[in-house]
């Protein structure tokens, strides 16, 4: 994977979260939050999703809308978290 970090990117991080939470946010009704975030393997775009049962796989069609950043080269890493989680993250962090 460490090979992506060094791909020339096609779009911002900021950008590029936008991007991922527009195309998530058309096949699902579930509450998002797409932020740029790093760790050692680099750079990478964090979403995380509110899920009832945390520990259930992605929808389908998820799967599919989350594909969309691999033609930028951005690294996504998806989090699936309860409910309620993601706007206390928004208060901490702050709101896109």
């Amino acid at each position: 994977m460490a090979h992506a970090n060094k791909m020339k990117r096609k779009m911002s991080a900021y950008e590029a979260a936008l991007l991922i939470k527009r195309q998530v946010a058309n096949v699902t009704d579930a509450r998002l939050l797409a932020r740029p975030e790093s760790d050692d393997g680099g750079k990478h775009i964090a979403l995380y999703i509110e899920c009832a049962v945390p520990d259930s796989p992605l929808p389908p069609l998820v799967k599919v809308a989350l594909e969309g950043l691999h033609e930028h080269h951005w690294r996504l890493v998806s989090i699936k978290v309860p409910h309620g989680w993601v706007e206390v993250m928004e208060d901490f962090i702050g709101r896109d």
